[in-house]
């Protein structure tokens, strides 16, 4: 009725997008920067962390509440989870491990019950060899990946709370418990390894380390550095997955670029994830992405990136995604003076509020 197309608010890279800035690493001379060495001891100690955790009773009011915020959230955001689900079920995520035997055209052995059937008909039936193609379930290595730093303080940080509430709420749901969660910015921390379940202590380390106004730099490269490190370690048997929630303003330079180079070449494929209206990064830093207007958007956003449906594609579909967004030059005279108005009914309706002011002798406020 008028609106803005569904498109506009989401974009996903298509799949000939190539690395930014790639061909600038052969003249990059800098060695490559490995991962911290103490990685696995860190991840020995977190374990440790939890268990110590788990058993002090003095916190365990404090774990029920973040609990239940976790649950409150979740169900306030049902919707936006199960439409996150069906993506994770129907293209991302599908079934890729099988626990039980059944009857099939093809197979290394015979399916006693096929076989007995296959007799009976004089072999009509011919599904009388045995496969695992039952009771399947979904076995990927995952990692998320949250940035804190200064940069997302607000808007962008709420949106991505709330993008990650869903994200998280629909793993769980389509039965994959089995991921990291680690926080970048200054400094990298690892909250939750595939070892740990997500439970309410987890859920309350979670929660206690999301400060969005305290970490200036953005440290995306080595964030991207250890997930990768973690998923090389990963008992999962699919595909690896890396997903940043980010704005894409790193403070790596060309590190950053190097990093997901990196991660490709070990199999990881990274997904920069951007929600929120204001200004992001992401579509010049990484090859994969997926950018919504607001986070019930970014169901739509991933299906397109994995499916290569149509979403925004075009440049002026991105600078009507963001009300924020630059057109022109970096100074602020050029951003003002090549402004298009986003909301001209709304300052039509101010504009005769002030004119009705001033026929009725009232000062404009």
């Amino acid at each position: 009725q008028g609106g803005v197309r569904p498109s506009l608010m989401f974009h996903a890279s298509g799949p000939d997008h190539p690395l930014p800035y790639a061909d600038k690493l052969q003249d990059d001379k800098t060695p490559h920067s490995s991962p911290d060495s103490t990685l696995q001891k860190n991840i020995e100690n977190l374990a440790n962390y939890y268990a110590d955790l788990s058993a002090d009773l003095s916190l365990s009011s404090a774990m029920n509440d973040a609990n239940k915020s976790w649950i409150a959230a979740e169900t306030n955001l049902k919707i936006y989870i199960d439409d996150l689900a069906s993506v994770f079920e129907e293209v991302m995520f599908p079934e890729n491990k099988y626990t039980r035997k059944r009857a099939e055209l093809h197979g290394s052995s015979l399916h006693l019950q096929g076989l007995i059937k296959a007799v009976s008909t004089d072999f009509n039936y011919k599904k009388f060899f045995s496969a695992k193609t039952g009771g399947g379930k979904r076995n990927y290595s995952i990692t998320i990946a949250l940035d804190v730093s200064l940069s997302m303080n607000g808007h962008l940080a709420d949106c991505a709370m709330e993008a990650l509430v869903c994200f998280i709420g629909a793993l769980n749901q389509v039965g994959i418990e089995s991921y990291s969660i680690l926080l970048f910015g200054d400094q990298i921390k690892i909250i939750k390894t595939e070892q740990q379940i997500w439970d309410p202590a987890t859920i309350l380390t979670f929660l206690r380390h999301l400060h969005f106004d305290s970490q200036f730099a953005t440290m995306d490269a080595n964030a991207i550095e250890i997930a990768t490190e973690l998923l090389s370690t990963s008992s999962g048997r699919g595909s690896k997955h890396l997903f940043v929630f980010t704005d894409g303003y790193s403070t790596c330079g060309l590190r950053l670029t190097k990093a997901l180079a990196r991660a490709e070449d070990e199999g990881v494929d990274v997904v920069g994830i951007a929600v929120g209206f204001d200004k992001t990064f992401v579509t010049s830093t990484y090859k994969n992405y997926a950018v919504a207007a607001l986070p019930s958007a970014l169901s739509q956003a991933l299906r397109s990136l994995y499916t290569r449906e149509e979403s925004a594609s075009d440049e002026d579909d991105l600078q009507l995604m963001s009300v924020f967004s630059r057109q022109g030059g970096d100074s602020v005279e050029e951003i003002l003076k090549n402004r298009s108005n986003p909301f001209p009914k709304l300052l039509d309706m101010l504009r005769k509020e002030r004119e009705v002011k001033i026929q009725e002798g009232n000062n404009p406020a």
